[in-house]
C-alpha cells in the first residue's frame, strides 16, 4: 500500500482491550486496515515485526546495507518533530527532495512517541566507492543542515558529523551542555571536544 505501520499495545488484558478500539477506529477512519495474526497466519513479514515487538532480535535487515553496493556503507539521519502528520508530511517532503537530488533512494521509517516523531532515515551507500562516499557525506551534511533550519535536530548521529549536529541546537544548549559537563568532569579527561563540548 502507500504505507504501513507496525505496533505493540503493551499492557495488562485491560489496558489493551480499551485501546484496541480507539487505534482500530483511528487507523480505519482513514482509509487504513489492521491486520493482526489471527488475519495474517504464517506470513513470515508479519512474524518477522512481531517477534521484534516482543523484544526478539534477528540480522535479518543486515542485508540491507548492500543496497546500493557490496562495500555497505549507512549513515542513520534521525530528525525529531512534534508528533503531529503535518511534521512528518514535511519531512518526507524535504528529505526525498535532498535524498534524490544526491542519487540516493530515500529509505525511511517513522517512529512515534506521545508528543514526539523520530524520522529515521537510513542513507545508504556503497563505501568500496569513494565517489558515492563523497556524496553521501554531502548529502548527510544537507540533511543535517537543511533540516536544523526548519528546527529539527537529529538526537542521534555518528562521529564524524557529531559537531555538525550540535550546531543545529544552537549555543544556549551548547553552553548548557558544557556547563553539566564541566560540573562532572572538570579535569575534561571524558571525551574532550565530542559534541563540540570543550
Amino acid at each position: 500500500g502507500m504505507w504501513n505501520t507496525y505496533f505493540a499495545l503493551y499492557g495488562t488484558e485491560q489496558t489493551v482491550a480499551a485501546v484496541e478500539p480507539i487505534i482500530r477506529a483511528s487507523l480505519t477512519a482513514s482509509g487504513g486496515e489492521v491486520l493482526t495474526s489471527a488475519e495474517m497466519g504464517d506470513n513470515p513479514w508479519f512474524h518477522h515485526h512481531a517477534t521484534l515487538m516482543e523484544g526478539g532480535l534477528n540480522l535479518d535487515e543486515i542485508g540491507l546495507l548492500r543496497w546500493r553496493g557490496a562495500g555497505g556503507g549507512l549513515a542513520w539521519f534521525a530528525p525529531v518533530a512534534a508528533a503531529r502528520g503535518v511534521e512528518a508530511e514535511r519531512q518526507t517532503i524535504l528529505a526525498k527532495e535532498i535524498v534524490e537530488k544526491w542519487g540516493f533512494d530515500y529509505t525511511a521509517a517513522y517512529a512515534i512517541g506521545w508528543r514526539d516523531l523520530h524520522h529515521i532515515l537510513a542513507l545508504l551507500f556503497d563505501k568500496s566507492d569513494a565517489e558515492q562516499e563523497k556524496k553521501a557525506d554531502a548529502c548527510y551534511r544537507e540533511l543535517v543542515t537543511r533540516f536544523g533550519a526548519q528546527g529539527w535536530a537529529s538526537y542521534r548521529t555518528g562521529v564524524n558529523s557529531m559537531d555538525l549536529v550540535a550546531q543545529q541546537y544552537g549555543e544556549v544548549n551548547r553552553g548548557f551542555n558544557a556547563k553539566i559537563k564541566h560540573a562532572i568532569d572538570p579535569n575534561g579527561i571524558l571525551a574532550p571536544g565530542k559534541s563540540g563540548i570543550i
